[in-house]
This record gives C-alpha cells, structure tokens and sequence, in this order.
C-alpha cells in the first residue's frame, strides 16, 4: 500500500508539472496570435533577467535577511549560470565542492566543515537525503527547477536545527507569485570530451492565475541524458623495504599496488515541481507544493586493471635507485626515519586482476508541502505540512579474473606466473607516468573446468592447470537505504505597535523520519564457474571508444595488455544460478588436497542482482551463514520534538536615530532514535535534548554602509545511516594452516563496536560581518566567524599507535556475549610489525582488529570571508558593461587531539568577470581551491592522503536576437584541470583523476 501511494504521488507530480506546462503552451500560443510580437514589451510586466540583475536580486535578499547569508538568484527563467547546483553554489563564499566521487553529486563543504555538517532545506523546511549516507548530492537535483539558493549562515530560534556549517535552503516560488502566463521552453545538449558523448536534454515551465488572481498553478519539468566519463591512475599503497631494497635504519618505498580504471555514468535525470496556490481573501492563503527529482545512472560502469607486485613472491628491482622523500614516522611507530622512494622499478611475478563493474545507482527524492497562511495587520499564524520519501540504491556487480602468483614465499624456488613489468610513478607529475606490462601469451587460461570455491565468503574460484592458478571472481554488493520522513509545524507571529520590541513569534515541530537501511554482498556461489572461457576476456573500452584513456595526458598508460571482462559474455556463461545440491565444492589446496576449515556453503539470493549471497564465517560454529554485511542491514526511526520562541526588535521602527534591529531566542530539541539490526532481537536507542539559543544583530550604521553579529548554537542527531543499532559486531578467527606467513595462521578476530554510545554531534558559533553597499548591485563585505564543534563521533583501529591494543578496550566490549567467547582470557599486545594480536596461550595468537568510536575533543573552526560585487554602470558606453565578483574565505581548524577534518581548504576563492549588453552577455569564472585531506579507508583508498590544489576556468555567453529568444554556450574546465591526490609528500602521489571538458549549448525561446 505504501509502494502504491509513493507511486501514485510521484506520478502526479510528474504529472501536474506537465500538464501546466503543456496548457500554458497552448494559451499562450493562442495569446500570441492575438497580441502580436510586442507583448513582451508590456510596461507593467517586470522580468528579472541578465547577470546583473540575478546579482543585484541575491545582494537585496542577502541585505534585507535577519540573519548572515549568502545566496543566488535565479532568474524566472531558470537560468543558473554552472553545470549543476553544485557548481553554482561553489561560488559563493565559505563554499567548497567535494569531486571526490566521480558520479558528479556535487556535495559541498561550508565554513571549514565537511558535506555532511550542512542540512539541505526546502522553502525552510526538510527534504528526505537521496544519499545512503553523507551529504546531501547536490547533482542529483537539475538546478534550473529552482528560483534560488540561500547559504544561511547564522541562524534564528525558528531555523531547522542540524546545519552545523550551514543551512542550504532551495527556493521555489508560489504560484502568484510567479509571471501570470509565463512559460520557457528550452532545449540543450551538452557534448562530454572524454567519451565523447551528446547528451540531449530539455526544460520547460508555466505558470497561470485564475478567478480575478486568487487562484494560481505552475510546473517547471527538466530531464537531461546523463553520459560523462572519469579516468584514474591509482597507487593505492607504498610498501616498505622489499628484500632486495631494505637497509638497516631506513625506510625504502615502492608502489605496491597500480590501478589504471574507467569509470563511465550513464542514465538520465529527471526534475520537476509544480504547485497551486489559493488566496480566497487577502489574509487567508493556502498552497501545495511539490518536487520530484530521480538520477537514475543504470548503466554506469567501472573498467580497470590491477596490478600487484606487492605480495610475498614478487621480485622487486630499483631501476631509478633512491630518492629521499623525508624524515618522517611512515611506519606510525612513534620514532621518525629517512624515507626512500624507488620511483622507476622492475618487477616480476605480481598479482594481475583484469575487471569489470556494473555500478548502478538511482537517487530519487519527492515531497509534498501543503501550507496554509493567515495574517492581518498585527497577526500571522502558519501551518505546514511535510511528506518526503528518498531513495539511495547502488548496484556494484564486480567480475573479476586473476593471473596469481607462482612464487613461494620466500620467492627463492625460481617459480613465476611469467609476468614482468615496469613502473615509473611519474612523482608529482602524471605527464612523465609510464608503465609497461607483459604477459606471456597463454598465462591466462579461464577455460577447462574444474574450479573449487576458495574463500571463506564465497566470492572467488580457482582452477589449477600446468602449475599455474587461474582464479575468476564474482563480488560486489547492492546497498542502499528508502526513507519516509513526516513532519508538521506551525508558528504564531504577533506585531506590536510601539515600543523597540516590533514583535514576537513562537511555534513548534513535530518530525518523524523511518529508514530502512541495507547492504546484501554478491558471491560466486551457484554460479556454471566451469561454463568459462577466455571470450569473457576484451579490451579495456578507453581503448575503444571516446577519447582514449586520461584524454592523451598521461602518455605512458599501460596500453597493451589492459583488459577487461565483458560482462554480458560472463553472464550467458554464468547463469542461470544452479541449484543446491550442484554447487561446486568447498576450497581444496592445491598443495595437499586438504578441504579448507570453512563449513558447507549454502545458496541464499540476493534480492537485488542476479547472484546469490556472500557468506559470514561460521560465528562459534552456528549461525551457520547470516548476511555477509549484517552490521549494515538495520531499520532505524527518528523523532524529533521541536519548540522556540523568538523575539524581534527594531529601536528604527520608532527611534531614527538609532537604526538597530535584529531578533533573540531558544530553540528546544529532543530526538528519540531507535533502531534494529538485521538478526537482533533487542533495538538499540538514544535520546538526546538540547537549548539552542541564538541572537542576530544588524546595525544600519549609515545608509550603505550595514554591522552584522550573530550568536548561535545548533545540534544534529545521528543521519538514520551513521546510526548503527548493532552494538558491536564480531567476526571469530578462523585458522587458515596453509597461510604462507606462520604469525597469519591462526586468522583473524574482528570486534567492531557501533557509534551507539556515541554523544551527537553540536556547536557554538559567533559571527560578526561588516558590509559596504555603495551602489546597486554592488557590496564590499567582510565577515569574521568562530565555531566550537563538539563530540564528532571518530572511528578509531588497533595498531601499532593506537590506545585501543590493550586490555582496556576488551574490556569494553566483554559485555557483549559473542566478544566475551572469543575474547576468552586473552590478552591484547603489539607484535614486531605493529599487528595487534590476542594471545590465547600455546602460541596461539590471532591478529586482533578492533575498532571503536569516541567523541573527539571539541575543534575550533576560525575564519575569514571577503567579498567584492562591483559593476561599472556608472560608466557610459562600452565600459559602462563590465561587472566582476571576487571572494575569499580563509578558514582553521584548531583540535586538542590533532584530529584532522577532511575535505575542508584553508584557501578558496572566486574570480568572476562578466560583460553584459542588452543584446549578448560573455562570464568568465575561476574557482581556487587549495590543498586539503582525505579520511583513510578502503581497497580504493588505503592510508590518508592529501588532494593538492586546483583551479578550474569555466566560460558562458548568451546571445539574444530579441527579447522572447536565447542562445547560450557554455564551457567547462577550460583548463583541463586534474584532481591529484598525494600521501604527505608530492611525489609520493596516489591518485590522478582526468574529467575532460564538457561543452553545452542551448535555445530557449520566452511566451
């Protein structure tokens, strides 16, 4: 029933939209015909259009606000001058864009603190996340459905508690208060360089007033093709010291582990908003409101190969010798050393894996705002509704072929795979890359039968054949999370007469949100693995289509022998799935028949792909096999009790000598969270209160020239994803005798506690802000920001620098049943290599991974932003036509415990350069952002890294023969500007990601 409500409602959205526009579309081609080509030039019509006039729009509403903000105004045509909303909101100030993914979601940073301190609102009021977790995608909404975008800053007693950085509030307008009769019609297609790729797309948008102007409708609908490519260079790991590169009291690097991949987004977008609005009397008014948006990239890929010399059997040979990169603590063990990288090695035996990825995803959000207004000349009360329902779903079907390595351990029996290669890093600059791989022909030989499942999960098999192990794999997941979020509100506003004190307004909310989040992990498990062959073996598609791998900027990929798997061959060989009692056997060494210690395999589907689960290792010898990701399969509910009371003054009202005006007052928030993990009988809770008070001063010190100061506290509650009701999960040692390293033998145990006893996260703010509007249009501003955040859950891991390698921290987790059996009487202690082990007693010590969340100490966030607007129309003629923008926000982050933030710049800034004419318009824009940190994590990732500094250039012109009519080109990256990542050194450089340009042209035609 919920399913067939959630349908219903989004296609009448969709819907209404449409219908609005094609009416009007009718109407005003009749209107047309009757008027005549002049009706445009009607005097009483008003139309905010051009660069200077959105400008001029966005520093009124910045000027006139009550609290600090920043913001952008689009035009009524729906023109945002970027790519996407997030482009555009990387220009303005205190905003930085995240392009870590290469999905473009385009999240942000604000004021120093990473995407997921900002909350994302709708006309002031909550919209469900489209992402699982993080931030809100900015890129998954198309920007021209929105009449604006404010940055809030500061905030009032009545602002949404939960944007620790900001408030992003997008902006729709009501029905009458749109164009009566207005409708756009536009057409584009923007051409992506890599892929070299047309992707066609339209908008469209209406609105219309009946019944003497009580009664209004409008709908703006706008669909594009989504097809852009990302290419990456990876060094996910340096390793230390190979055999023949180690020397005593020195630590020498090489790379362990290169990636070259191609990551292609294909699928479309579709957004829409319609709205009604009815005013029966001039106090009384009520509108409904509603937005959908879906992204639904269904066809996206991610091709690569990977190549790891790495492993114990690899030969490593410095071709380039040493190069001292520092004096510094790589290995994390406390004591500095002279670090060494072999930028130019040859190598012999690695581990190559050829593979392909399904990497779908959807992100979809809708909502319904129903309001209802009544106001006379003392009195304003409001009610408003919220019904928002999102969803995240990402697919990642991983394919994977392996040549393994033939060497022994100790890499001394002459055995290899036949595979030789070398690398040059290229240090600092990908230009000098080079990379040469060769593979004797018939290494690789998928065909044959006769393969055995050989991990404990079940993602992978191997086949043996003239002493050689040929593996294919099958891994991936599906994750996502649906949320339905409700809410109602209401505030009362009484105005006084006399007195500084203009009036007071207090109200409540109440919210309640439901997740359902989930993750189910693919396996090879069921799957005709004998059905195999070498077809399934093709060449990288950056070989054979678009613009070829990194756009010819990194010469010196690796060309020959970069393959790939052609998924859909691997299917026909693959499925159907096999039943039960057919599965292939369980793992059998090679080396000595014997059958691995993992128990019978069972066959359990994953409900959103093709293949059948992954498994978790047998937990104390039952719960036979569970959900491979159990610690992120869980529902979880969220309710939030929301009051304040607000006081607003203005001693201008009656004292002109003294123009101060601002507002003062608290804000209580409770939040209850509960939450269930998938085979858990017992939920997990919290609840949490909060005061936030606030004040927001603004002194018109003269006619231009306006002080701005704000005090403020806000807080958030756990994201219903970063809330996991587990309180911890464990993961038993199982013993692997054949593991080539003896101290490896005895397995693993993993103990991951949740952030449950975690505190959520707030903070303090003070804002002071001076502003010099010295003509239309125009500001010089600066401002001056401080802010404490306190308790921000961190996830901290044993090894050989961490405080949780002890037996206080398994301690902690002794009241959890499951970690009390396997903990037993151990005791926690570092070995030789930093490894945290547990000693059982008789020599067994399995490694111990544990890892635990805490609150940091509090980090205090200082900052600097300045801002300068200016046009020159106060010149004649040609020089009367130029318009510029420059800001620049300085922001540090000051923690007792040295806690680094990710993704925050110290330095950023604008440069923006506009002429402008009647007639045709030209803008040019930089975005300086500099170098900034990464969190660790992940096979993709490895240790922390840093992202250097980057500029991009983007172009846009206009030209409009008349008035009705608009052609517009837009470039960007003109530059070609990369994204570099590094690991504290520069030449140690870790990933290069090449976007190309992209390139759009567009008509739009005005009734």
């Amino acid at each position: 029933m919920k399913q067939l409500l959630s349908k219903t409602i989004k296609t009448s959205l969709l819907a209404s939209a449409a219908a609005t526009v094609i009416a009007l579309a009718a109407t005003s081609a009749a209107f047309a015909q009757d008027s005549g080509p002049n009706n445009l030039d009607a005097p009483d019509e008003i139309i905010v259009t051009g660069i200077k006039a959105t400008t001029a729009n966005a520093l009124q509403t910045k000027r006139k606000a009550d609290v600090i903000l920043d913001g952008i105004s689009a035009d009524d045509l729906g023109n945002f001058p970027d790519l996407n909303l997030g482009e555009a909101l990387q220009r303005i100030t205190g905003v930085q864009i995240d392009r870590e993914a290469g999905r473009r979601n385009a999240t942000i940073s604000v004021r120093g603190l990473p995407g997921n301190f900002t909350k994302t609102t709708l006309m002031g009021q909550n919209i469900s996340n489209p992402n699982r977790t993080g931030s809100n995608p900015f890129g998954v909404f198309d920007s021209a459905i929105f009449n604006g975008v404010d940055v809030e800053k500061s905030f009032t007693a009545q602002s949404l508690s939960g944007g620790l950085a900001a408030n992003v509030n997008l902006k729709l307008k009501s029905a009458l208060d749109r164009r009566d009769g207005s409708l756009v019609l536009r057409a584009k297609a923007d051409y992506e360089e890599l892929p070299k790729t047309i992707n066609p797309g339209f908008y469209a948008s209406g609105a219309k007033h009946l019944g003497d102007e009580k009664f209004g409708v409008y709908g703006t609908v706008s669909y594009s093709k989504q097809d852009f490519r990302r290419d990456a260079i990876n060094f996910t790991r340096y390793e230390r010291n190979a055999r023949n590169l180690n020397v005593a009291g020195e630590t020498h690097l090489y790379v362990g582990d290169i990636r070259q991949f191609v990551e292609e987004s294909i699928g479309d977008r579709l957004s829409a908003a319609s709205g009604i609005e009815y005013q029966p009397t001039e106090n009384l008014s009520f509108r409904l409101d509603g937005l959908f948006t879906q992204r639904n990239l269904d066809e996206a890929t991610q091709d690569n190969i990977q190549i790891q010399p790495r492993l114990s059997a690899s030969q490593i040979t410095s071709v380039s010798g040493p190069e001292l990169v520092g004096n510094f603590d790589f290995d994390q063990n406390g004591s500095n050393e002279d670090v060494f990288l072999h930028r130019v090695i040859d190598f012999e035996d690695p581990q190559v894996v050829f593979g392909n990825r399904d990497d779908e995803s959807l992100n979809e959000t809708y909502a319904l705002y129903p309001q209802l207004n009544w106001e006379n000349d003392n009195l304003k009360i409001n009610v408003t509704g919220t019904y928002s329902k999102s969803k995240s779903n990402a697919i990642f079907n991983q394919f994977d072929t392996r040549i393994l390595q033939t060497g022994g351990a100790t890499s001394t029996n002459g055995a290899s795979n036949g595979v030789t290669g070398t690398l040059d890093t290229g240090g600092s600059d990908i230009r000098d890359f080079d990379f040469d791989l060769n593979i004797p022909e018939g290494t690789l030989q998928l065909g044959g039968g006769g393969y055995a499942i050989t991990s404990g999960t079940g993602i992978s098999a191997i086949r043996f054949e003239d002493g050689r192990r040929h593996q294919f794999t099958v891994a991936g997941f599906a994750q996502g999370a649906e949320r339905d979020l409700k809410a109602i509100s209401g505030d009362v506003e009484y105005k006084f007469s006399k007195g500084p004190f203009v009036g007071v307004k207090f109200g409540g909310r109440y919210e309640d949100e439901a997740a359902e989040i989930y993750r189910f992990e693919n396996s090879i498990i069921g799957l005709n693995i004998n059905n195999l062959d070498n077809s399934v073996i093709v060449p990288n598609a950056s070989l054979t289509s678009g613009q070829g791998f990194f756009g010819g900027s990194a010469p010196g990929f690796l060309e020959d022998n970069f393959f790939s798997i052609d998924r859909d061959r691997a299917r026909e060989l693959l499925l159907p799935l096999l039943p039960t009692d057919t599965i292939f056997p369980r793992s059998i060494n090679g080396g000595n028949g014997r059958l691995s210690n993992f128990i019978d395999f069972v066959d359990l589907r994953n409900p959103f792909t093709e293949f059948n689960q992954a498994l978790q290792n047998a937990r104390n010898g039952s719960d036979a096999r569970r959900n491979f990701a159990i610690a992120q399969t869980f529902d979880a509910q969220r309710e939030n009790t929301e009051l304040f009371g607000m006081v607003k003054y203005d001693f201008n009202e009656n004292y002109d000598t003294f123009p101060v005006r601002g507002n003062f007052g608290v804000r209580y928030i409770k939040t209850d969270l509960s939450g269930l993990a998938e085979g858990q009988m017992e939920a997990g809770v919290g609840s949490y209160e909060k005061f936030l008070p606030s004040a927001n001063i603004i002194a018109d010190l003269t006619e231009d020239l306006v002080l701005q100061a704000a005090y403020y506290k806000t807080f958030e509650a756990f994201n219903l994803a970063e809330f996991n009701p587990t309180a911890a999960v464990i993961s038993p040692a199982i013993p692997n005798p054949d593991a080539e390293n003896p101290e490896n033998r005895a397995g693993t145990l993993i103990i991951n506690e949740s952030n449950l006893g975690t505190d959520p996260r707030s903070s303090t703010a003070f804002d002071l802000g001076l502003a010099w509007y010295n003509r239309a249009g125009s500001i010089v501003g600066i401002n001056f920001f401080t802010k404490e955040v306190t308790d921000i859950a961190r996830q901290s891991t044993s090894g050989g620098n961490s405080p949780f390698c002890n037996a206080g921290f398994v301690n902690q987790v002794l009241d959890n049943p499951d970690a009390a059996s396997e903990i037993g009487g151990g005791t926690p202690f570092i070995d030789d290599d930093g490894n945290c082990r547990l000693n059982l007693g008789a020599g067994n010590t399995p490694r111990l991974n544990l890892s635990q969340f805490t609150n940091t100490d509090p980090i205090r966030v200082n900052g600097i932003e300045f801002q300068v607007t200016q046009n020159t129309d106060f010149l004649d003629g040609f020089w009367g036509n130029f318009g510029g923008t420059f800001n620049y926000t300085y922001t540090t982050a000051e923690s007792g415990e040295g806690f680094v933030l990710p993704r925050v710049s110290k330095n950023t800034y604008n440069l923006i350069g506009f002429y402008e004419t009647e007639k045709f318009s030209i803008r040019l824009a930089q975005n300086y952002r500099s170098a900034y940190n990464l969190e660790a994590g992940g096979s993709f990732q490895g240790r922390e890294r840093q992202v250097k500094a980057r500029s991009q250039l983007d172009l846009s012109a206009t030209y409009n023969p008349r008035k009705d009519l608009q052609f517009k080109v837009q470039a960007f990256n003109i530059n070609n500007s990369l994204r570099e990542e590094y690991e504290g050194f520069e030449v140690l450089s870790r990933r290069t990601d090449y976007d190309g340009r992209t390139f759009t042209f567009s008509v739009q035609k005005r009734f």
